[in-house]
């Protein structure tokens, strides 16, 4: 179950990666850049270090 959450979890982080970047990429605009870049930091430093933790728990 934990190991399909994990799963879950970096399917959603991809899903987010891609939903910013079209967002960067379809509104322009420094501001915008700035904002997607702001915002994909923030989730990579929510994420990221949950998600490496969880999958160096699991491995055997």
């Amino acid at each position: 179950m934990k190991a399909l959450f994990g799963a879950f979890l970096m399917i959603v982080g991809v899903v987010l990666g891609i939903y910013v970047g079209l967002w960067v990429m379809f509104a322009g605009g420094i501001k915008s850049i700035v904002a997607g870049s702001v915002l994909w930091g923030l989730i990579k430093m929510l994420l990221l270090p949950w998600i490496s933790g969880f999958v160096i728990a699991w491995i055997p």
